[in-house]
C-alpha cells in the first residue's frame, strides 16, 4: 500500500529550522485582514487593493475574453507588508523584466492562452531577503525535480498547461538552505482519495495544489509547526467565501479547476489567520455547529477588539433588538419624560407570537414593562413601547448609538421583511451606555436587564457558565482566597439580552450584553468593561445552538477573568460582619443589613427592613464598639424608655435620612480613596424614630462593623 502510494514521488528533505525567510506568504499565520474576489477585471482589482491597503498573494484567471480575476489578498500592514506587484497578460520575457527591473521574486505564476499564445499572471514582491530563487519556464516534471535536487531548492508553486498537444510546466523554486529551509515533499499524479493519507503520513500541510488535466493532484507539502489550515476541493466562489469566514482563514492557495452548468468551481488551501481567542472560540463553534453560519464579538470598552468574526455581517437579531427598545425608553427616563413607577394602562394581547396591541387592559408600571420585556422577552411589551415612541425615534436612537445597519422592518415576533443588526451595533450600543448615554439611569438599565445571577432565559447564557465554569476554574487555578473571590464576584457583573427563531429549518439564535470585570491595580479595586456578542444562523437544533452559545461566551471572557483574578491576589479583603441584636418596635425589629466590597475606593450598599413607615431614622458611624466617651458598650437603653434596645457603637458621625414608605431605606457607602483607611474598622448602627414601639419612642436595630480591605 506504502509502495503504491509513493509511487510517482520525489522527496526532498532537509532540517528545520525556526526562521521561515522568504515563504512567508505560505507559512505564516499571524492574524491578518485577507480577502477573497472573484470573476472582477483587472481595474476591479486595483480598486479593491486600494480601498482595502491590500497585497495580492494569489491570482487565478477564470476567464480570458474579458479577461476576468479571482484574487487572495492579505493586508499589506504588519510581517505582510512588503513591496509586491502583480501584472496580467505578460508574455515569459515581460514577466522576467518585471522581476529585474523590480529586484523581485515570484510567490505566484498562472499560465493561461490567449488567441493561441501563452500569457502569464503573475505577483510578485521585492526579495528584501536576498534569497536565492529560480522560475523554470517550458519544462517537463522531471526536470524540475532534478534541478530542485541540484539546487538544493524546493518548489514553491507548480503550473500544468497545455501548449498544443504538448503538457509542460512552470515551477517557482527557493533556496531550502539556511533560514529559507523547510522540511517538504512534493508529490505528482495523486489521486485525490490519496491525498490526506500525505498529511497524516508526514505531519504535514499542504501549500500548493495543482489539478492535472486527467483529474489528478500535483501536491506541495510542508512539515506542520502548529498552523492550523483547511483545503476543499470542487467548491464555488461562494462556498468559498462563507468557508473563510467559518475558519477565520486567509487563502494559501486557490486555482479553478473546472465548470458544472456554468458554476466555476475551484480547490482551496486556507491558513488560520484568527488571534489565539478566536481560534480557540471558533473551534468550540466548529466542533459543535456542522453546517450553520456565526460569528462573534470581544471588545474592550474604549480598548481593543480582542476577538471578532462575522461582526459586520447583517443578521436578523430577533429579540436581541428588544435593548435598542430598552435603551430609547430609558433615554425617556433620564429626560424626565417617564418615570420607571409611573403606572400606565395599555392594551396587551394575549398571543406574545405576533402581538396586535389590541386585547384587555391592563395596569402595570413603566419599570415593569420593560422588565417583562427584557427578562421574559415579551412581545407585547415590546409592541406597547414600539407604540409608545414610534419606529422612526427608535431609529433615531440607533443612529445616535453608531449602530449604522440596524433596521426595524417589523414588529418583533410577526413573520415579515427581517429586521436586521450586526454585532458591532450590539457593541457600540453596549459602549454607548457604558460612556454616558443615559447618564445616571445607567445602572438602572442594567438592572432591568437579565445579569449573571439574575432570572433565567434563553438561553441561560451567564446564569451557570461564568459562575461555575469560568470563575471556580480560574480563582483555582490563580490561587484566590476565599475572600478575594468573594470580593471579585461582588464587582464581576454581566447584563445581556437573548433572542432567536425555532424553526423547521434551523435555529436562529443571538446574544449581546455588557461585561464588568474587576482588578486590583495601584491599591485600588477597578475594573474594566467589555462588550460581548455571538449568532447562530441555522442550527441543527435549539438545545445544541444554546449550550454551544455559552460555551462561546465562557471561552471569550476566561483569558480576561484570569487576568484580573491574577491581580486579585494582591487584594487584602475586608469584612462586613453583623453583631449584636435590635429591638422590637411597632412594624417589627428593625433588620440592618450590608453587601459590597469593604475596600478603599468601593462602595457598601446599606438597607434597613421593619421601620415605620416614612419613619425618621439615624445612622451612626462610630469607631468603637466598647466605649461611647466615658460610657462603656453595649448600652442598655432602658433607662431612657426603650426597653430590650442597645446602643451598639459610639456616634462620631451621625447621618439622618428617611425610610420609605414600606418601611425601608438603602443608603450607598462609598469608602474614600484613602490609604490611611486601609485595615481600619468602623461600627453603625441604626437609630429608628418610633414613638409607638416604647416610652422612649425610638428602636434600634443591630450592628454592622465594617473592615475596610484594600
Amino acid at each position: 500500500m506504502r509502495t503504491q502510494l509513493l509511487y510517482s514521488v520525489f522527496l526532498v528533505l532537509v532540517a528545520i529550522t525556526q526562521t521561515l525567510g522568504a515563504q512567508g506568504e505560505r507559512d505564516w499565520d499571524d492574524p491578518t485582514e485577507a480577502l477573497w474576489r472573484f470573476d472582477l477585471t483587472p481595474a476591479q482589482v486595483t480598486a479593491e487593493l486600494q480601498a482595502t491597503n491590500g497585497r495580492l498573494v494569489d491570482i487565478e484567471v477564470t476567464e480570458t475574453s474579458p479577461l476576468k480575476l479571482a484574487v487572495a489578498t492579505v493586508a499589506n500592514t504588519g510581517r505582510f507588508k512588503q513591496d509586491s506587484w502583480w501584472y496580467v497578460d505578460l508574455t515569459a520575457a515581460a514577466v522576467q523584466t518585471y522581476l529585474t527591473n523590480n529586484n523581485a521574486r515570484l510567490i505566484d505564476i498562472e499560465v493561461y492562452e490567449v488567441g493561441g499564445q501563452v500569457r502569464y499572471a503573475a505577483v510578485m514582491v521585492r526579495n528584501t531577503t536576498g534569497a536565492q530563487w529560480w522560475w523554470l519556464n517550458d519544462q517537463s516534471l522531471a526536470s524540475i525535480k532534478s534541478q530542485a535536487s541540484s539546487l538544493r531548492a524546493r518548489v514553491m508553486d507548480i503550473e500544468e498547461y497545455t501548449i498544443g498537444t504538448r503538457t509542460t510546466y512552470d515551477a517557482v523554486l527557493i533556496d531550502n538552505t539556511g533560514q529559507h529551509a523547510r522540511t517538504w515533499w512534493l508529490y505528482t499524479d495523486v489521486d485525490q482519495t490519496a491525498l490526506p493519507g500525505l498529511l497524516n503520513l508526514h505531519g504535514a500541510r499542504f501549500t500548493d495544489l495543482e489539478r492535472t488535466q486527467a483529474g489528478k493532484y500535483h501536491a506541495i507539502l510542508h512539515q506542520s509547526t502548529g498552523e492550523r489550515s483547511w483545503y476543499y476541493f470542487g467548491i464555488d466562489a461562494f462556498n468559498i467565501d462563507r468557508l473563510l469566514r467559518r475558519n477565520g482563514a486567509r487563502i494559501v492557495d486557490v486555482d479553478m479547476t473546472h465548470s458544472v452548468l456554468g458554476t466555476k468551481l475551484y480547490h482551496v488551501v486556507m491558513m488560520n489567520r484568527s488571534n489565539p481567542l478566536e481560534t480557540a472560540v471558533g473551534d468550540v463553534l466548529r466542533n459543535n455547529i456542522a453546517t450553520a453560519d456565526f460569528g462573534f464579538y470581544f471588545k474592550q470598552i474604549g480598548g481593543a477588539e480582542l476577538a471578532t468574526m462575522e461582526v459586520d455581517t447583517v443578521i436578523e437579531p430577533a429579540s436581541l433588538l428588544k435593548t435598542l427598545h430598552h435603551v430609547h425608553a430609558m433615554q425617556q427616563v433620564r429626560l424626565g419624560k417617564e418615570k420607571l413607577d409611573t403606572v400606565h394602562y395599555s392594551f396587551f394581547d394575549a398571543s406574545e407570537g405576533c402581538p396586535t396591541g389590541k386585547g384587555a387592559w391592563v395596569n402595570e408600571s413603566y419599570r415593569e414593562t420593560l422588565r417583562k420585556m427584557m427578562q421574559e422577552s415579551s412581545n407585547t411589551r415590546t409592541r406597547w413601547v414600539t407604540d409608545r415612541f414610534g419606529i422612526p425615534a427608535l431609529h433615531q436612537t440607533a443612529a445616535a448609538l453608531g449602530m449604522k445597519n440596524t433596521a426595524i422592518n417589523h414588529q418583533i415576533g410577526c413573520n415579515s421583511t427581517p429586521n436586521t443588526m450586526t454585532l458591532r451595533d450590539v457593541s457600540a450600543l453596549h459602549e454607548s451606555v457604558a460612556n454616558g448615554y443615559l447618564g445616571p439611569v445607567r445602572e438602572q438599565f442594567y438592572d432591568i436587564m437579565l445579569h449573571e445571577g439574575g432570572p433565567a432565559d434563553y438561553p441561560g447564557w451567564g446564569t451557570t457558565p461564568l459562575s461555575s465554569s469560568v470563575v471556580d476554574v480560574e480563582a483555582q487555578r490563580v490561587g484566590l482566597s476565599a475572600g478575594q473571590l468573594d470580593a471579585f464576584r461582588a464587582l464581576l457583573r454581566f447584563v445581556y439580552k437573548p433572542g432567536g427563531y425555532f424553526l423547521v429549518n434551523g435555529t436562529f439564535i443571538t446574544v449581546g450584553g455588557w461585561f464588568r470585570i474587576p482588578r486590583y491595580e495601584n491599591g485600588v479595586l477597578t475594573a474594566r468593561e467589555y462588550t460581548v456578542g455571538c449568532f447562530i444562523s441555522g442550527a441543527e437544533t435549539r438545545a445544541t445552538a444554546e449550550q454551544v452559545i455559552g460555551q462561546v461566551a465562557t471561552e471569550l471572557v476566561r483569558l480576561e477573568i484570569r487576568a484580573a483574578m491574577t491581580t486579585m491576589r494582591n487584594f487584602t479583603p475586608g469584612s462586613v460582619q453583623p453583631y449584636g441584636s435590635g429591638c422590637l418596635g411597632s412594624a417589627g425589629t428593625p433588620a440592618y443589613t450590608a453587601e459590597g466590597v469593604a475596600a478603599i475606593s468601593q462602595s457598601v450598599r446599606l438597607q434597613l427592613q421593619g421601620a415605620p413607615a416614612t419613619a425618621p431614622v439615624l445612622l451612626v458611624v462610630g469607631i468603637s464598639d466598647r466605649a461611647w466617651g466615658s460610657l462603656t458598650l453595649p448600652l442598655s437603653l432602658d433607662p431612657f424608655g426603650a426597653r430590650g434596645c442597645v446602643a451598639l457603637c459610639d456616634h462620631a458621625l451621625p447621618i439622618g435620612a428617611v425610610a420609605d414608605s414600606s418601611g425601608g431605606l438603602a443608603l450607598a457607602a462609598p469608602v474614600p480613596n484613602d490609604p490611611r483607611l486601609f485595615r481600619a474598622t468602623v461600627y453603625t448602627q441604626i437609630w429608628v424614630v418610633d414613638p409607638l414601639a416604647n416610652a422612649g419612642g425610638f428602636t434600634t436595630s443591630n450592628g454592622i462593623r465594617v473592615t475596610i480591605g484594600g
